[in-house]
């Protein structure tokens, strides 16, 4: 409501209503309770007539102060829902009529208890891929003339307005190991950004990242409504982690980003892990082979054999 005039005109309108209603009170009261002191009809009355005054003054005061909130209510919901797409429009929707969905757990007694199954699940399951995986040392592969062998020693340090863009454009999420809830930090940045930087910069500079930033807050979530809830395999667990761990974690894939590209150490056609690139431009690559291919009269097949008709 501030950001239309509504919220000071609110305060500033109450401020001087509770100013007036106390004084008006207690004049009243000091008047009508005196004590041993004799009060006459016309002073019963003025008494009983300033209390209805100030009965009325707040009522209307109250609808007036009702009436701004729903207003900016309408305003806030309005700007939520145009132009948001559809996740978002449920998600608005579901919060107006306090919709919210209850998460699906396995039944169990204590907390505890089930985040220790589940734990002992997930590190079960860890060891049983690790035993299912190839122990064949790997064969020795020749790396490409174009791919540069240059290494990256260490990190370096990163500027203020540098960490100052990663967190403006990074969501503004929340995880309960937060120290300060992430609005927070945003708001009040001018005063953060020289602690936060220079958190960043020791991270970065030694290498190590502290041990209170490699905590996560894992939540089990059911892969669909439809699978059964007693079943652990059914689940799929998503890592909360605290906000200032993944702006170290940005700040570090900036500078990896930067040192492949300027020593060319991408291959010709990666497409993950590659700025400006992803599925949508491997898509485009296929999709351009397979028409230079019927263009120039060969035929394609899934098994990669070309025919030149």
């Amino acid at each position: 409501m501030e950001g239309n005039g509504n919220g000071l005109y609110l305060s500033v309108l109450f401020q001087q209503f509770r100013w007036g209603l106390v004084q008006e009170i207690g004049e009243g009261i000091n008047t009508c309770d005196k004590p041993n002191a004799a009060v006459d009809e016309q002073e019963l009355q003025y008494c009983c007539l300033l209390r209805v005054h100030s009965s009325l003054v707040y009522r209307n005061t109250l609808e007036i102060f009702l009436w701004y909130i729903q207003s900016a209510k309408r305003e806030f919901y309005a700007d939520q829902i145009m132009g948001c797409d559809n996740t978002t429009l449920f998600r608005t929707i579901n919060n107006i009529c306090g919709m919210k969905p209850e998460r699906a757990m396995p039944s169990h007694s204590n907390s505890e208890g089930l985040a220790n199954s589940f734990a002992d699940f997930s590190s079960g399951k860890t060891e049983s891929i690790r035993e299912s995986l190839d122990v064949t040392p790997p064969c020795s592969h020749t790396l490409d003339a174009q791919i540069s062998r240059a290494s990256l020693q260490n990190f370096g340090p990163v500027s203020p307005e540098i960490v100052r863009r990663i967190i403006m454009n990074s969501p503004a999420k929340t995880c309960i190991l937060d120290p300060i809830p992430t609005p927070l930090v945003i708001s009040y940045m001018n005063v953060l950004l020289p602690i936060i930087t220079e958190i960043v910069n020791t991270s970065m500079i030694s290498g190590i990242m502290p041990e209170s930033l490699k905590h996560a807050n894992v939540i089990p979530l059911l892969k669909k409504s439809s699978l059964d809830k007693n079943t652990y395999t059914n689940y799929r667990p998503v890592s909360l982690l605290p906000f200032l761990s993944k702006i170290i974690e940005r700040c570090v894939c900036q500078q990896l980003q930067t040192f492949f590209s300027d020593n060319k150490s991408h291959l010709q056609f990666q497409s993950a892990y590659r700025p400006d690139h992803g599925v949508e431009t491997a898509l485009l690559k296929v999709h351009n082979d397979l028409l230079s291919a019927m263009d120039d009269h060969y035929l394609t097949c899934p098994a990669r054999h070309e025919c030149r008709i």
